[in-house]
């Protein structure tokens, strides 16, 4: 900010919206005496959330799909479900690979045989 008289209810303003602009509450709201114009060309808040999630939770959840269906991930994550409800997806998944498993085996004993 450059130095200026500006007046209190300026300087409340442009404080205002550069942190409203960036998706934070304030708790205040001035007499927005001025409008401040957008400073930098910096990255949206959505574009770095987005890329934080690219970075950080991608590979997590990549490897949470090798115990969960991605379904129960997506339920989990935004529809309220709960670690009950995982760890009976984890169940069937484990059964479900139990079983084709124990499936390939037999064929290779009767290929074999």
């Amino acid at each position: 900010m450059v130095a200026t008289a500006a007046s209190p209810e300026a300087i409340a303003s442009y404080v205002h919206d550069w942190f409203g602009g960036r998706g934070l509450a304030v708790r205040y709201r001035p007499g927005m005496a001025c409008a401040s114009e957008a400073i930098g060309g910096g990255p949206s808040d959505d574009i770095r959330a987005l890329t934080w999630l690219r970075r950080q939770a991608s590979p997590a959840l990549g490897r949470l799909q090798e115990r969960y269906s991605r379904e129960a991930l997506i339920r989990w994550l935004f529809d309220g479900a709960t670690m009950e409800d995982m760890q009976v997806e984890a169940s069937l998944i484990r059964a479900i690979a139990d079983a084709y498993e124990s499936r390939v085996q037999v064929n290779s004993a009767c290929v074999e045989g």
